[in-house]
């Protein structure tokens, strides 16, 4: 559809020229929508807007600006793109992937859950183009001049959405679990003996990252 490829600002220029709390409600019912119509198709409206409303932190790239360089220390939290588009590129350097607004990246980090495997949590990490260790794992760099705003940065946040919306949650953790490799199990990890045959090791669980406050420098951050 035109909406999931289109350029255009999430929120038309013209709403500057409306009064700040419009403004303000407007931009706000901009990015819920884009949520339910983007990341969380199955999302409550109540829960879409409290996940919009935790994105408070702005951040401005220029053409040819980096938001992740692969190998580069990143905070995980949940980004989305306000204006302009951004490009991912894989491990080779070819172009992978494309974002335009309202799109998010963030949803692997919101799903993730203490005593799962290692390769699960890695999986969810794949879908933010970080690894389980907070690096980042593809380059984003903007092809126009971007806006992007952030949040939920916290393991706490994380915690309080649980207990708050655990039947969204749940649908989020459904969502970035169901195409998991069949291989991963939790809490143990499948490997294979010379034969092939499967061979079960119990895994210590991966709980992420223990400073998810770090953000990289180059950003300057006030990442949602």
């Amino acid at each position: 559809m035109e909406a999931m490829t289109s350029s255009r600002p999430l929120v038309p220029a013209s709403a500057s020229t409306l009064p700040v709390h419009l403004n303000l409600e407007l931009t706000l019912f901009s990015r819920a929508k884009a949520l339910r119509e983007r990341g969380i198709q199955s999302a409550s409206v109540e829960f879409s807007f409290v996940l919009a409303e935790s994105l408070v932190d702005n951040l401005t790239l220029l053409a040819g600006d980096f938001l992740f360089q692969k190998g580069n220390k990143v905070a995980r939290r949940v980004w989305m793109l306000d204006q302009g588009r951004l490009e991912v590129f894989g491990s080779d350097g070819v172009s992978i992937k494309i974002l335009y607004p309202g799109d998010v990246i963030g949803l692997g980090w919101l799903a993730t859950r203490s005593n799962e495997s290692r390769e699960t949590a890695q999986h969810k990490a794949d879908l933010d183009f970080t690894s389980m260790y907070g690096m980042a794992s593809s380059d984003i760099r903007a092809m126009a001049d971007c806006k992007l705003v952030s949040g939920l940065g916290s393991k706490d946040q994380i915690a309080d959405l649980k207990q708050m919306y655990p039947l969204d949650m749940s649908r989020i953790q459904q969502l970035c679990e169901a195409d998991t490799p069949s291989s991963s199990r939790a809490g143990s990890v499948v490997t294979r003996n010379e034969d092939g045959e499967e061979i079960q090791k119990e895994d210590t669980p991966f709980d992420g990252p223990s400073d998810v406050s770090t953000i990289n420098s180059d950003l300057a951050l006030g990442w949602s």
